[in-house]
This record gives structure tokens, sequence and C-alpha cells, in this order.
């Protein structure tokens, strides 16, 4: 069977998207490197092994922020070797099978990689004040004939591990930006185009950020495009990583309080209706597939008043892969994942640096507390996680070993918080929090405990006492309430899932509570505290549980 030309096929895949505009035309920086493939000849057989690509198992997709090329330290020779020894070779060996690389995009249309559709970031952030001992090798790596998406994606792939390229949808990193004091990610794009912003930095907008540009303008829409079309067409990855949460940020109607409208969430799905029609396309030409990944918001309702109909992307069929949150969570994963399966699509939840101030004793961004957080997106039936910065917590993790493999996590010693994040949804959307149904307990936003009355909140625990792993072992378990300004541990009174846990003990103002497996369930566990003293208000600041396993 002869392949069709592609101008058929994309004529018939535009009419059948609804979207007969005329197509881009593409704008390679660089020759593709990948031969067609002449088993896959019809677009039947495409999706097929789309959707079989799609559901291979991944068991961590490492999120690189391009930061490696960007703050390279000044005292290194500037090599292929060097670059890749920064982040991604660690990685070989490790429980990765999936690498998502950045090139920046900070603002939109600012890439480390090879383009012609957008531009190259060869600026120094040294020259704006920023982080002086380092250097953005950019440039000099393109003079080597080779740029920072090649090597990645080379690499990955000769190691086993899937390449995508991520693009920030509408990162904001510029924000800084102001013409007395220029900022280095502030691109001329957005400086001969100031209209195409929701604000600018006299007048910001009161959600989202001023720098955003906004995508009810075609112009912008075009833009994205192109840039993921270019990499499509030029560099050999196995899919494209459309990161909306960087940043939550669309239309001008929410940045200035409103909701997005019908036509705004109409606009951005016809989008990503052309982003499918072209990979598919691409797909096509090259015999093998292009998957489309995602990564927003855990809510329906949330994406939606922001203009991210993602339903109607999950039931259209124009995305293969779901990560949820960054910044913030609104729902218990199983929310995510429930959703995602609903339409056959995998999911992903997002494990990033929590940012969480003024922790005391408790880290949320220790191993111990990313074990504790993968294990409870594996109870919800996670189909594997995304890692996203922890490259600037640890740069040679143990994690990226780890917390792939829930068997083998599960005798490893945890944290669990009952609030893992504690970005601010109304940052970005007018009444936000509405859309929260988990409880937020941390430090900066603490809650009351007042004479005669019962605090009660939930925390999830995800390992499962019963499993192979840990049966045999010795269980060590604490509840850990943060009470500063607690005077005597004895007046506290908690219960977990409906049993008096025994008195406290006092520990540099936090009361520790002894728990038994048997109290403990996989899931969500209740927790209420209460007061038999007739003391001031206190402040409950934070509510964790520790966890270890020991043999006997």
């Amino acid at each position: 069977m002869l392949v069709p030309s592609l101008r058929l096929v994309r004529t018939v895949l535009l009419a059948g998207a609804g979207l007969l505009t005329p197509a881009s035309t593409a704008r390679a920086a660089v020759p593709a490197e990948t031969a067609t493939a002449s088993r896959i000849t019809t677009l039947a057989e495409l999706r097929a092994a789309r959707s079989k690509q799609a559901h291979a198992p991944r068991r961590l997709i490492a999120n690189n922020d391009g930061c490696d090329a960007l703050y390279y330290p000044s005292d290194l020779p500037v090599t292929p070797e060097g670059f890749l020894n920064r982040r991604t070779t660690g990685l070989r060996g490790s429980q990765v099978d999936a690498v998502a690389y950045c090139t920046i995009s900070s603002g939109f249309g600012f890439f480390t990689h090879r383009t012609s559709a957008g531009e190259i970031l060869t600026r120094q952030g040294a020259d704006y004040g920023i982080q002086p001992q380092r250097r953005n090798i950019t440039g000099d790596l393109i003079a080597q004939g080779t740029d920072t998406l090649r090597l990645v994606s080379t690499y990955a792939r000769a190691n086993g591990m899937e390449a995508f390229w991520s693009m920030r949808m509408n990162d904001t990193h510029d924000v800084a930006h102001t013409p007395q004091k220029p900022y280095f990610l502030f691109p001329p794009l957005k400086e001969a185009h100031a209209d195409w912003l929701v604000g600018n930095p006299t007048q910001r907008s009161k959600f989202g950020r001023w720098s955003s540009v906004n995508y009810g303008r075609a112009e912008v829409r075009e833009l994205a495009f192109s840039y993921l079309e270019e990499v499509c067409r030029g560099y050999d990855v196995d899919g494209v990583d459309l990161d909306f949460f960087r940043h939550l940020c669309y239309f001008p109607s929410t940045a200035h309080g409103g909701r997005a409208s019908d036509r705004e969430r109409t606009e951005m799905t016809d989008l990503m209706r052309r982003v499918r029609v072209m990979t598919e396309e691409v797909g096509l030409q090259r015999g093998r597939p292009i998957l489309t990944l995602i990564r927003v918001p855990d809510s329906v309702g949330f994406c939606r008043d922001l203009g991210l109909d993602l339903e109607a992307w999950l039931s259209a069929g124009l995305i293969d892969l779901v990560a949820l949150t960054d910044y913030f969570r609104l729902n218990p994963w199983e929310y995510g994942v429930q959703l995602g399966h609903r339409y056959n699509v995998p999911v992903y939840p997002s494990l990033t640096d929590p940012r969480v101030l003024k922790e005391t004793r408790f880290k949320r961004a220790s191993v111990e507390a990313y074990r504790g957080r993968a294990a409870k997106a594996w109870a919800a039936g996670a189909d594997g996680l995304y890692v996203f910065n922890l490259y600037d917590i640890n740069r040679e993790s143990p994690l990226w070993r780890e917390l792939g493999d829930p068997v083998a996590l599960a005798p490893t010693r945890k944290l669990y918080f009952v609030t893992d994040l504690d970005g601010s949804p109304n940052s970005w959307l007018v009444g936000g929090t509405a859309h929260q149904t988990i409880p937020i307990l941390v430090p900066a936003r603490p809650a009351t405990l007042r004479r005669s009355e019962t605090y009660a909140t939930t925390l999830e625990f995800g390992d499962d006492l019963t499993s192979p792993a840990i049966t045999g072992r010795k269980v060590e378990a604490r509840l850990h309430l943060d009470l500063p300004r607690l005077a005597e541990v004895k007046a506290l009174v908690v219960t977990l899932n409906g049993a008096t846990l025994p008195p406290a003990e006092s520990v540099e103002g936090w009361a520790d509570f002894r728990i038994e497996a048997t109290q403990l369930k996989r899931g969500a566990n209740r927790i209420e505290v209460s007061r038999n003293d007739s003391g001031p208000d206190l402040k409950l600041q934070d509510v964790v549980l520790s966890i270890g396993y020991d043999r006997d």
C-alpha cells in the first residue's frame, strides 16, 4: 500500500477535526533525524501504534527545566559531555523511563534549542546580575554543531528512555522585567508586541502575571503551534509535553478577575486539535507516532474556568498522557486518575518541589516526604509519576531509583503530611479555592485550637500494611503535631479513625503520639484534635505522620 501524500493527509485530518484552515509552513531549524518506517502506512495503523505507546509502562517521567544549560558553572569547559553530566547521564539505569526536556521558554518564544520559529536565548544572566558564577551555554553548544534538545533526546533514546520536548505554554519567569531594569528572560517578542500581553509593568493583572501572552489572539496561538511543529519535524522526539501549569494565565478575562468564555475555550481546543493533526501528519511521515502529554491542574472546573476545556480534550482524543498539578493540588489523586481512565488516558501525578515556608522539624522536600507523596499517588492508581524540579533539591537524588517501584518503595521510611503543597489557586483564578476539596494545613496557614472545640482533618496514607513487602516487619509509626505554644501535652486529646491515641510526648514544641499499625488505613485517615484545659487559643501549624519498617 502506498503512503498517501502529506498534503492529502493534512486535508483529511483537518476536515475531520473541523479545522479547514491554511496549514502553517514548516520552519524546521534542523533536518529531521528519522526515516519513514514502511510498517506504518495508514492513519489507523498510526493511531493503534500511538495508543500502544501511550499505554506502555513508564515508572518515572523526569522533567528537566533546562537550567543545566542556562546556569552552567563558569569554571567548567563547555562540552556535550559536561552538559549531559549536569542532569542527564545520572538517570541512566534509574527508574526514569522518559525525559521531558524543557528548553526554557521563559518567556514565551525564548528557547535554548536551535529555532527559527522562536528566538534563541543566548543572553547571559550574569550580565543582569543573576548568578554571576554561572553562564548560559546555549550559544556554545550551537557553535559546536549541536544544542540542548538534540543532546538530551539523543542520549535518552540511546539509553532506553523516551524523549519528550517540554514547552511551557505561557511561562512568566520574566515578570520581574521593567523598562528601567530589564530582565534577561524577557523576550524581544514581548517588547515588540506589548499589546499581545494581558497587562504591563505598571498595570499588573490581578490574577496570573502581567507578562502572560494572550491566547485569545490568533498570532499567539499560531506561534505556539509553530514552536511545536518545528520541534516535531526537526527533532527525533517521542512526544511533546505541553506544560500548561507554567503558568496558569491564558486570557485577559481571567487575568482581570473573570472566567474564560466559551469562545476562549473553543480557541484553545482548536489549537489542541491542530497539534493533534500535525503530530499525526508528522508521525505518518516518519512512520512512528508522536505522543501529546499535557500538565494541567487536577480539576475539570478549575481548568474550564481558566479556558482549558480538559474534559473536551479527553473526550475528543486530543491527548495521550496527562500529568497533574504543580504549585497546588485541588483534589485527592483518585479524582484525576479516575478522570483520565474514564477516557482511557494514562495519568501521571506530578511531584514538584513543595516550597512550603516556615517548616521546622519535618521537611516536605526530604527524601522521606517524597516517598510518602509517591506512595499516595501509587495507591490512587497512578500509571506512573511525573517528577518536576527534583534537580533543584538534590541533583544526585536516590529518589530516581526509588519512587518508580511501589513494591520496593513500600518498606522504606516515609513522612506523610496533611498538606504537601500550599500554593494558592486564588493567585491564578478568582475564587480558585472553591475547586479545592483537600485540607490545607501548613505552618504559614495554621489551624486554631480553641477550648471546647474539636479540630478535624484528614491525612492520606499510601502504604498497604498487608503487602508482602511489609508484613513480618516491625512498624514504627508516630503522629506529630506542631504546637509551638502548647504548655502541657496532657491537655491534648487526639483520635485517629475514631480511636483515642495514648498521651503524647513533648518534643521541642511538638506533640508526638505513638500509633499502632492497626489504627492506620490506606487512603484517608480522620484525625480529630481537642483540648481539656482552659488556656488560650493555640495555633496548630502542622500534622505529620512518620512511619518506618524494621525487621525483627
